[in-house]
């Protein structure tokens, strides 16, 4: 019994068979809709340089499919991120660093400011002719007296005593018919206990036309003191309102 006769036909259709096999190649015709899986592809195989812009979709993308271990380094790029996207929440602050000079204001470190909370308080004292000073009000660095001489034409005087526990820096200033020209400012460094004060003579207590500035420094604490002494007759005295202004802790 002959068997088949191999003809030209046959011979033709196995070889091209053949080569299309062995080109690992397949006719996107011949394959159904999703017939593509992962399994189906070999680890590494698809390479950048193989996807043209845009061709993978991403609704082709599984959710969670795409790892960091999968992006290249520098990769994405600011342009590639949506404003407002990278939130603190996904910042590592320590990365960040120290901003250059954050720590100081007008080259000046903070240990050069007080700390603490101030405040600013205006008090009205009063005081009669001789006798003893009076204390018109207290600071946390001591108190504030007034002293109206008698009479009141000899002069008078606005005194600051030092009740802070250690010493205390005092520059005193008085200004003359209100003309800054004629300020004379002194420095008196008061020990605990001590005091400083600014004499006023009786013409300029009589108009009422000095100026006095007291700037007290004391620990961690300035205090500031500006009054003007007037004169009220000899039934009232001496009248000195005061503006107060505290800082520190």
């Amino acid at each position: 019994m002959k068997g088949p006769r191999v003809s030209y036909a046959n011979v033709t259709a196995t070889l091209a068979l053949v080569v299309a096999l062995g080109a690992g190649g397949a006719y996107a015709a011949g394959l159904g809709r999703n017939a593509v899986k992962s399994k189906n592809i070999a680890p590494k195989a698809v390479r950048t340089s193989d996807l043209g812009k845009g061709a993978v979709k991403a609704s082709r993308i599984a959710k969670g499919a795409v790892t960091g271990s999968k992006i290249a380094a520098g990769a994405v790029t600011g342009a590639k991120i949506a404003n407002d996207s990278v939130t603190g929440a996904n910042v590592a602050e320590a990365t960040l660093g120290t901003v250059p000079n954050s720590d100081l204001l007008d080259r000046l470190d903070s240990s050069a400011f007080l700390r603490g909370s101030g405040q600013a308080r205006v008090v009205l004292g009063f005081d009669r002719e001789g006798g003893q000073p009076s204390p018109l009000t207290t600071i946390a660095a001591g108190s504030i007296g007034l002293e109206c001489r008698n009479p009141a034409s000899v002069g008078s005087e606005l005194s600051f005593t030092n009740r802070s526990g250690g010493d205390a820096d005092v520059w005193t200033d008085k200004i003359q018919d209100g003309f800054a020209p004629e300020t004379r400012i002194n420095f008196t460094a008061v020990p605990n206990g001590g005091s400083a004060g600014v004499e006023v003579p009786g013409p300029d207590v009589l108009s009422g036309t000095d100026v006095l500035r007291f700037t007290i420094v004391a620990g961690n604490r300035l205090a500031l003191v500006e009054a003007r002494l007037v004169f009220d007759g000899p039934a009232d005295g001496c009248r000195a309102p005061l503006l107060i202004n505290e800082l520190g802790a």
